[in-house]
Formats: structure tokens, sequence, C-alpha cells
């Protein structure tokens, strides 16, 4: 076998084992802990230092004696060298890629007895592999906020509402705003579950199904009133089922209400307008009919005030009346006149002088 491809033979041996080494490397240095970290980036280092001292030695072993003694001797063992660097600057270049913020790696082994979806994902930050044996995909775990509405200009442009069924079997439509993220720790086994890269699809098909079917199960035990009213409790027992069923997948549920009222039959829908109707009116005439009586016993109040209040002017008007005629006596009465004369006679009498009558 020529001594050249002897030499190649072994530097893809040597390959194959750092490949190896790189493996087990990796997955120190993306443990959490800063031991490992460290552990892992030495065998890093460990790994290419011992690949580049092996293939040099195997280019040294292999290569013909008489050709030590030509002059091209260093340039082939220079042509060796830059191989071997730019191979391990390929490796390096390409064994590390970035997680968003937001998001999680989904790790996928190409070869060995771990083929597949890994069972832990990469977090945020950078992310250490293997490229010859691994692939990395940044998967989503942020809020992903969702409408399924019977609107064609809302959420996706066809009707998502949500049709279901309640005592009585009376069908009932409502409009869906939910909101929900995934657990990172589960995020694998999520995405071996349903196979998706794009998380609408799992949202409009899986999710969706799933939600109408809680809606259908817990509404079988409301009445109308409970669904057309006050339906936080009917809201929240939904809510609590979904969580229930998508939970073991790893998807938690951040919000989750109706959009609007519900929407019962036609029919249904014309009763409880004119019920509401009657209602109101009813309300409107008892308001009236209060407010007349209030208006009622506000006028005799007034009337009550005012006879009292005349009553009081009569009552004082008379005690005046009286002490004032009390106080009338012939002594007073002189007096006064007294008062008010200038002490003169009359000018002109019949022939009698006026008798004056003082007081003793």
């Amino acid at each position: 076998m020529p001594w050249k491809m002897k030499i190649t033979l072994w530097t893809l041996v040597v390959f194959i084992i750092a490949g190896y080494v790189l493996n087990m490397a990796f997955v120190l240095v993306n443990k959490p802990s800063d031991q490992p970290l460290f552990a892992g980036l030495a065998l890093l280092f460990a790994t290419f230092i011992g690949a580049w001292t092996a293939i040099s030695a195997v280019v040294t072993h292999y290569m013909p004696r008489k050709q030590t003694k030509k002059k091209e001797t260093p340039d082939m063992k220079n042509r060796y060298s830059i191989v071997i660097a730019a191979l391990v600057l390929s490796l390096t270049s390409s064994a590390c890629t970035r997680v968003s913020p937001g998001h999680v790696g989904i790790v996928v082994n190409q070869w060995g007895s771990e083929k597949g979806v890994s069972d832990y994902a990469a977090k945020t930050g950078s992310f250490a592999y293997n490229p010859f044996t691994t692939s990395v995909y940044n998967y989503p775990v942020y809020t992903q906020n969702y409408v399924w509405t019977a609107n064609l200009n809302e959420g996706k442009a066809k009707n998502e509402e949500i049709t279901f069924t309640i005592k009585g079997n009376m069908v009932i439509s409502v409009d869906v705003s939910i909101a929900y993220s995934l657990d990172p720790a589960k995020v694998p086994a999520f995405y071996v579950q349903f196979r998706s890269d794009d998380l609408s699809d799992f949202t409009h098909g899986f999710l969706h199904n799933v939600t109408r079917d809680c809606f259908n199960e817990t509404g079988g035990r409301y009445e109308l009133d409970q669904v057309m009213g006050d339906n936080a409790d009917f809201i929240l027992a939904v809510r609590t089922d979904l969580e229930k069923r998508v939970g073991q997948y790893g998807v938690k549920i951040d919000q989750f209400g109706l959009i609007g009222a519900p929407r019962p039959p036609e029919e249904v829908r014309k009763a409880i307008t004119a019920k509401i109707g009657a209602t109101q009116l009813a309300i409107q005439k008892q308001n009236e009919i209060v407010q007349a009586e209030a208006d009622a016993k506000k006028r005799v109040a007034q009337a009550s005030g005012e006879a009292q209040s005349i009553l009081m002017v009569a009552e004082a008007q008379a005690k005046a009346n009286r002490i004032l005629s009390e106080s009338l006596t012939a002594n007073f009465l002189t007096y006064k006149s007294y008062e008010k004369w200038d002490g003169k006679l009359p000018q002109i009498t019949s022939g009698a002088i006026p008798l004056v009558n003082f007081p003793k």
C-alpha cells in the first residue's frame, strides 16, 4: 500500500477517535455546573493537541526515509500541517451554535446508540456539539397568543369558532382567546410527539380540537344561564380540564377566555332578548311606582309642614293678642293719652271745661 494512502487512512482513524472523544467533551461542556465545563474544555484542548501530534507522528513514521534527505520533505510536512490545521479550524468553527432568547435547542443525534432526539434541551446561549454526528434546532418556548373566532379578519382567515352543547342539547358557539407556552424541560418529548417545526400547526390542530372537547364535556353540566350570564365558573372548569389534558405534553396555559358573549341559536337569542326587555320594563314600572310613592310622601310632608307652620303662626298671633288685650287697662290708656297731650285746651268748646283726671 502506498505510504500516502497509509497516512490518509491513519489520519481518518485519528479523526474518528477524536470525534468520539469530542462527543464526550461537548457533553461535559454543556453541563450546567462549572466543574464539568472546565473538564470538557480541557478535554477539547487535549483532543486537538493529541490529534495534531498523532497525525504528525503518522506522517513521520510512514513517509519513506529517502524522502527525508530531499528538500521536498519540509514542504510535504507543511502541506499535511496545513490540511490538519484546516480540518481542526473547520471542526472548531462548526462545533458551536447559538440558542436564541425565548428558545431552546433540540439536540438530534444522527449516529450511535443514542441516535434520535435527546431527552434534554439546550438552553439559551452558546452550545457546543459535534457537527458530524449531531444537529441542533432552535425551538420557541415563549408565549404564543392565538384567537379562534368566526371573524375571518381575526386569527386565520377561516371560521375557527368553537361550538359545543349544554344541558338540554342546546348548541352554543363561542370565540376563544388563548395564550400558552412550552415547558423547556419537556420540549424534546413535545417535538417527538407532534413532529412539527411550526407551532401554528399544533395550535390550530391538536390544541383547537382538545379545547373543543373540553367545552363539550364541561358544557353538558351547565344550564344556559350559567353559560350566558355569570360564566366565570364555567370558563374556569373548561380551563382546568384543558390544562390537565395538555399539561402532560409540557404545554402551560397562560391565558384563556372568551371574546364577546356566547352565541346561542337565533330563536333562543330572540327569546332571551324579549325576556330581558320584559324584565327591564318591569323594573322600570316598579321604579316609577317607587318614585310616585316617594313624590306623594314628599307632598304630604310638605303639606304637613305648611299646616304646622300656619298653626304655629296662628298660635303665636293669638298669644300675642291675648297678652296685648290683658295689658290694655283704663289707667294704661289714660296714661298713653297723657303722653300724647301737649297741655293745651281746646280753643272752641261748648261752654264746659273738659275735665282732666290725673291718676292718683
